[in-house]
Order: C-alpha cells, then structure tokens, then sequence
C-alpha cells in the first residue's frame, strides 16, 4: 500500500496508556510486531481491545533468524500452506503491567478473559502472583508463539501461561541493542526460565 518508513515516528517515551496504543500500533504498522490484527480499540465489556494472530504466506517473514530476532520458530509453520488464524482474543493496553495486576486483585478484570497485554513497563506488582519467561532472553527465544511477544507470564509451577506481553520499553531497547537487553532480561528473570 505504502512505502514504510524505518524509524517509528514516536519520538518521546510514553507517559500514559494512551501513548502506549499509539507506540503499539506504529510498531504493528511498520512491520516490528507482525501478524495481530486488532479488531476492536474501544472497550469491549471492560476490556480495551480485541485482536487475533493472522499469519498469511510467506510464512518465512513470521520466523525467527538474524534479520528478524522477534520471529518464532519455523517448526510452527512445518506443512502449513493455508493462513494460520487464531481465535479473536482479549487485549489490554496499560502504562506498567501494575496497572492491571492491581485489577485483577480488586476482582475488575479476569485473568481467564485476558490474553495480551501491551504496556510500556513490566513493574514489579507481577512478582507476588507469578513467574515471568522472557522471549528477549535468547536462551528462550526459542518459546515464544508469535511475532513480536516479549514475556509470558505464568502461575508458579504451571507451564500454560496465563496471558502472555508485549512490554515496549523492553521491545525498544531489545532493538536498540539486542545482546545487552537480553544480558539484562536474563538478570531479571533468571529464575523463570522454563526448559
């Protein structure tokens, strides 16, 4: 449709929510973060979004390999010829991943309904209810299930996660310089790593 521009135009770090759905959807459209189709941004009971995954051939512009860290593994795809699409799913955009941890405790939202969430940063409030596997780590990049997730999170001793995330300000240093974001991501979650 278009030519595609190589930097996003963002130019500043995001300050609420708001600028979270607009950095999210600039990534989308530029090709970062590939394959989900958001299908609805207003609120849908009380959640913000709905999106489904939607991979369509060539499916080699979905694997993982030097020129597309954020990939998932080509095993996925062995035999697929049809595009792959997934059910729609519930989406949440928050400012720090707190925001919603928070509402999950107050009974507002259920973490059964919530499949992606999208937020500029990971807090800490996660720490008191789950376990964190990031994709950015390169010893489990080879976990992640779409283009573009960076972190799962999971119930202790569970290997289902329970939703998985996109944390942008992890994502944008992981491009800015993959090798140190993982050598930090490993510092961060070194416990969590599931085989």
């Amino acid at each position: 449709m278009f030519l595609s521009t190589e930097e996003l135009p963002i130019r500043s770090m995001p300050r609420v929510e708001q600028d979270v759905v607009a950095l999210f959807n600039q990534m989308l459209s530029s090709g970062i973060v590939r394959g989900v189709q958001v299908l609805a941004t207003s609120r849908y009971k009380q959640y913000d979004g709905l999106y489904r995954i939607n991979y369509e051939a060539p499916f080699t512009k979905y694997m993982h390999d030097d020129d597309n860290p954020l990939g998932i593994d080509k095993g996925q795809f062995a035999g697929a010829i049809n595009p792959i699409i997934s059910k729609v799913q519930v989406l949440e955009y928050k400012y720090t991943l707190d925001d919603l941890i928070e509402e999950f405790q107050a009974g507002e939202k259920d973490t059964n309904e919530v499949h992606l969430v999208v937020a500029w940063e990971i807090g800490t409030n996660w720490k008191a209810a789950y376990d964190i596997v990031s994709y950015l780590d390169e010893r489990n990049s080879h976990l992640r299930t779409f283009h573009g997730f960076t972190h799962a999170l999971y119930r202790p001793g569970q290997h289902n996660p329970v939703f998985e995330a996109i944390i942008l300000k992890d994502l944008v240093l992981y491009l800015q310089d993959q090798q140190k974001e993982s050598d930090r991501q490993k510092q961060l979650y070194s416990e969590d790593i599931i085989s």
